[in-house]
Order: structure tokens, then C-alpha cells, then sequence
């Protein structure tokens, strides 16, 4: 059952939230500190402070709102810097000839919510062929970007045959910008297909069929994929955050018409279906999203969607955020996935695919993949269990003289 302030963090997150919809739902005994705490660990406070603003006193007392209007003022002007990086960074990798296509963080935000301060995000998302990343790394290298590791030359295609993107932070600004070659990490079998889209920005044909020689530009990508994306990456994140759904809400609800049998078709050539209807039906319960007819067919014809739904309602708000449940998420995931042979291949993935751990200690691997899914397992296996067991022991023989 929802507390006062959990009902009060839905209402405000709907797409149009009103005050004489919002004020029967505050309570003289509202906690709201509990709703800022919330607000802050769904990433929506911007939402809440919008909803809430309008509201007449003395209904939300002045303390919260001032609370709420700091961070929302702090949270624009940081949104504002970072847009104003990212044009930047894109300037900078399309003056050296590569082709950029910036997501999710201010490109969504304007895209969804139309107002670049209504979604909080914490870095810069941006995709490139993977034959340029190496260059756009050392493009933001040179403008005083910095890795967490090291970061040779050489093993260059060795990590990104292991990994989908490279984080590299910024030495005197408090964010990020991530540089992906894929979109989802090769471990998890979600392939999108972007070869148009880099043909295109890198001057491929026109309408009319002749070269575009201007060079590599920045690109979008479709509404359609947007959203197949958006329902992919919550999937795998447990839903853990509303704000994840507030954007399928918001993607939907605003802007152009999105193509439904574009969205299926790519769903189910990626992978992604389930995600895509889990995703869609958890936005519709939460916040009334309008979905065609088909798609609401397909939902209530797969099995899976209803519990994997109730599953991430009932654990949106957690007694400790911070625990993590890790088997019950990985069999999550694993009922997420589209079939049973994708549900055995995802095993296999987990156990087998290297990480940049493993890629970090065994040079090897650059040489020949293969090598890697005999280290791995090897690894884990000292990791987590001989060396737990070893150091124990002579913690208790240490202890013991």
C-alpha cells in the first residue's frame, strides 16, 4: 500500500498534474522530507517542484518549496552549462570529420519534455562509429578530459570488442561525457542497427541519390528508437528509477506521432519486445500513457508483462535504496528477455563475456578473444571464492597469536 507521499510523487510526475488534483492528496501529517528524499532518489524533484509551485498556501509549507525552487534553479543553470558543452564536444568531434549522435541527458530532455530544466541528468551521451572513437577519445583528451585506468594505444580494439562505451570525466567541471561505439553493452545481445545512420552522417547518398561530400555532421536518433532504447535501458536497470518512465511518458505524450509498427519492428529485431511492452505497460499503469490498440493486445497477450510489471511496482520504493539485490535482478532480466534461446544465451553471456576488469588484467585477450572465457570463470573463481577463504584463514590464524 502507497504512503501519503508516494501517492503525492505519482500525482505530481503525471503529465499534467493540477493543483486542485494535487491538493486533496496533501495530508496534514504529509512527512516532506520523505517526498524530497524520494523526488531526489527518482531524479524528478524538478517534476515535484513544477507540480507543487502552484499549489495555494498553506498547504506546502514555504521551507519545502524554497527547497524545492534552489534545487530546481541550481539543477537549470547545471543543465544549461552542460548543453552548452555538449554543442561544444560535438563541434569539436564534427571540425575532426566524425559523426556524432548525442542522447538521452539535454537532447532528451528537449525532445521529450520540450524544457531542457524538467529532466535531471548527471553526464553527456554521445555515440560514434566505432572506427572514430579512438579519435573522438583523443579529441576530449586533448581538451582536458581525463579516464579512471589506463588506456594504451594499442589495446584500443581489444576493449571494444569487450565493452560499448568509454566514460572520461572532466578535470574542473563536476560531469561527464560517455563516448559509445553501441549503444547497449555486448553482454546483453541487443544489437541496434546504426549503419544508416553513420552512412548518412558521413556523407552517404541524398534523396536524390548523389554524394553529400560536406563531411561528418551530428544526427538524431528517430523517436522510434528513442523509445525502444529508453524501454531496453530501464529493463536492464530494474526500473529503478521514475524517471526512466517519466520520459516514456513524456516521449509519447508530447511532441510528433510515432510510428507503432516501426517501434515493434525494431523491438523484436533487437531483442528488445518484452522490454518494449514492459516498459510501455508500467508507463501506462503509472501514469495513464495512451497506447494503440495493438499494443495493448500485445501486452495483454504476453504472460510475462503483467508480473514483471507488478514486480518493479512493488519495489519502486525500497526500504534501502542503496541494497542491491542482485540475484533477484539478474532473474528479472533473465524473464525479460524475448525467448527462451535468448534467456540461455544471456546465461552464457553473464558467466563467459569479459568486462573491463578482465580486460584491464589480461592483455592476452587482445590477441585472441577467446582467451577470455577461459580466464573469466578462473578469475571469479579466485576472486570470490578461493581468495574469501584463504584470507579468512589467516585473518582467524592472525587473530589467534
Amino acid at each position: 500500500m502507497l504512503t501519503l507521499e508516494q501517492k503525492l510523487l505519482l500525482a505530481c510526475l503525471s503529465a499534467t498534474p493540477k493543483p486542485d488534483q494535487l491538493s486533496p492528496l496533501i495530508k496534514p501529517d504529509m512527512l516532506w522530507d520523505e517526498l524530497l528524499r524520494l523526488g531526489e532518489h527518482h531524479a524528478v524533484l524538478p517534476l515535484i517542484y513544477q507540480a507543487l509551485k502552484n499549489i495555494p498556501d498553506p498547504l506546502v509549507p514555504a521551507p519545502i518549496l524554497n527547497r524545492l525552487q534552489r534545487t530546481f534553479v541550481a539543477l537549470t543553470l547545471r543543465n544549461l552549462q552542460m548543453q552548452k558543452e555538449l554543442h561544444r564536444v560535438i563541434d569539436l568531434l564534427t571540425e575532426e570529420q566524425i559523426a556524432v549522435i548525442p542522447f538521452k541527458g539535454p537532447t532528451l530532455a528537449e525532445e521529450a519534455y520540450g524544457d531542457i530544466a524538467m529532466r535531471s541528468f548527471v553526464d553527456l551521451d554521445l555515440l560514434v562509429p566505432a572506427d572514430q572513437a579512438q579519435v573522438a577519445v583523443q579529441v576530449l583528451l586533448n581538451q582536458g578530459y581525463w579516464t579512471d585506468f589506463e588506456l594504451p594505444q594499442a589495446r584500443w580494439a581489444g576493449l571494444q570488442r569487450v565493452d560499448n562505451h568509454l566514460p572520461l570525466y572532466h578535470s574542473e567541471q563536476n560531469w561527464g561525457v560517455e563516448i559509445h561505439w553501441q549503444l547497449f553493452h555486448p553482454m546483453y545481445v541487443q544489437p541496434f542497427d546504426l549503419s544508416a545512420h553513420w552512412f548518412d552522417l558521413q556523407g552517404g547518398s541524398d534523396l536524390q541519390g548523389s554524394n553529400t561530400p560536406e563531411g561528418a555532421r551530428e544526427g538524431r536518433l528517430e523517436r522510434e528508437e528513442t523509445l525502444v532504447m529508453l524501454c531496453t535501458h530501464g529493463t536492464k536497470h530494474f526500473w529503478a528509477q521514475l524517471k526512466w518512465l517519466v520520459d516514456i511518458d513524456r516521449l509519447l505524450t508530447n511532441g510528433s506521432e510515432i510510428s507503432w509498427v516501426k517501434v515493434l519492428s525494431l523491438a523484436s529485431g533487437s531483442g528488445s519486445l518484452r522490454s518494449l511492452l514492459l516498459g510501455l505497460e508500467l508507463s501506462h499503469r503509472l501514469f495513464g500513457t495512451p497506447l494503440c490498440d495493438e499494443v495493448m493486445a500485445m501486452i495483454s497477450g504476453d504472460s510475462s508483462i503483467h508480473p514483471l510489471a507488478e514486480n518493479v511496482i512493488v519495489k519502486l520504493f525500497p526500504d534501502d535504496p542503496e541494497r542491491k539485490q542482485y540475484l533477484q535482478e539478474y532473474l528479472f532480466y533473465l524473464k525479460s528477455r524475448d525467448s527462451l534461446a535468448d534467456q540461455v544465451v544471456q546465461v552464457v553471456r553473464w558467466l563467459l563475456w569479459p568486462r573491463r576488469a578482465d580486460w584491464e588484467v589480461f592483455r592476452l585477450g587482445d590477441w585472441w578473444h577467446a582467451l577470455y572465457y577461459v580466464e573469466r570463470p578462473v578469475r571469479i573463481f579466485v576472486k570470490h571464492v578461493l581468495w574469501p577463504i584463504f584470507s579468512g584463514t589467516r585473518d582467524g590464524n592472525r587473530g589467534g597469536t
